[in-house]
Protein backbone atom coordinates (compact mmCIF):
# COMPACT_ATOMS: atom_id res chain seq x y z
CA UNK A 1 0.00 0.00 0.00
CA UNK A 2 1.47 3.73 -1.02
CA UNK A 3 1.33 5.46 1.92
CA UNK A 4 1.72 8.74 -0.09
CA UNK A 5 -1.70 7.83 -1.98
CA UNK A 6 -3.33 7.06 1.43
CA UNK A 7 -2.60 10.10 3.16
CA UNK A 8 -3.37 12.63 -0.04
CA UNK A 9 -7.04 10.27 -0.28
CA UNK A 10 -7.72 10.54 3.31
CA UNK A 11 -6.79 14.20 3.37
CA UNK A 12 -9.18 15.14 0.23
CA UNK A 13 -11.79 12.99 1.90
CA UNK A 14 -11.69 14.40 5.11
CA UNK A 15 -11.53 18.15 3.86
CA UNK A 16 -14.27 17.18 1.13
CA UNK A 17 -16.70 15.52 3.52
CA UNK A 18 -16.56 18.46 6.23
CA UNK A 19 -19.26 20.68 6.59
CA UNK A 20 -21.03 18.30 4.37
CA UNK A 21 -24.68 17.23 4.10
CA UNK A 22 -23.55 13.77 5.07
CA UNK A 23 -21.80 15.22 8.03
CA UNK A 24 -24.96 17.09 9.48
CA UNK A 25 -27.04 13.84 8.93
CA UNK A 26 -24.59 12.04 10.79
CA UNK A 27 -24.95 14.97 13.97
CA UNK A 28 -28.56 14.76 13.41
CA UNK A 29 -28.97 11.22 14.08
CA UNK A 30 -26.28 11.77 17.04
CA UNK A 31 -28.12 14.30 18.34
CA UNK A 32 -31.04 12.46 19.60
CA UNK A 33 -30.58 10.97 22.86
CA UNK A 34 -32.34 7.51 22.43
CA UNK A 35 -30.10 6.37 19.94
CA UNK A 36 -26.22 5.01 20.62
CA UNK A 37 -23.90 6.67 19.58
CA UNK A 38 -21.61 4.37 18.41
CA UNK A 39 -24.59 3.07 16.08
CA UNK A 40 -24.47 6.37 14.28
CA UNK A 41 -20.97 5.67 13.78
CA UNK A 42 -20.85 2.17 12.83
CA UNK A 43 -23.54 3.13 10.66
CA UNK A 44 -22.29 6.53 9.09
CA UNK A 45 -18.85 4.90 8.54
CA UNK A 46 -20.34 1.51 6.53
CA UNK A 47 -22.41 4.28 4.19
CA UNK A 48 -19.12 5.74 3.15
CA UNK A 49 -17.29 2.49 3.03
CA UNK A 50 -20.10 1.29 0.56
CA UNK A 51 -20.33 4.65 -1.73
CA UNK A 52 -16.49 4.53 -1.59
CA UNK A 53 -16.53 0.95 -2.49
CA UNK A 54 -18.96 1.77 -5.36
CA UNK A 55 -16.87 4.35 -6.97
CA UNK A 56 -13.65 2.08 -6.86
CA UNK A 57 -15.98 -0.56 -8.51
CA UNK A 58 -17.61 1.56 -11.18
CA UNK A 59 -14.18 2.77 -12.29
CA UNK A 60 -12.64 -0.46 -12.13
CA UNK A 61 -15.42 -2.12 -14.05
CA UNK A 62 -15.82 0.95 -16.49
CA UNK A 63 -12.07 0.18 -17.66
CA UNK A 64 -12.83 -3.53 -18.32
Amino acid sequence: MDQKVLATVFAAMFIAGLGEKTQFATLAFAADKEVSKITVFVGASAALIVTSAIGVWTLLTARG
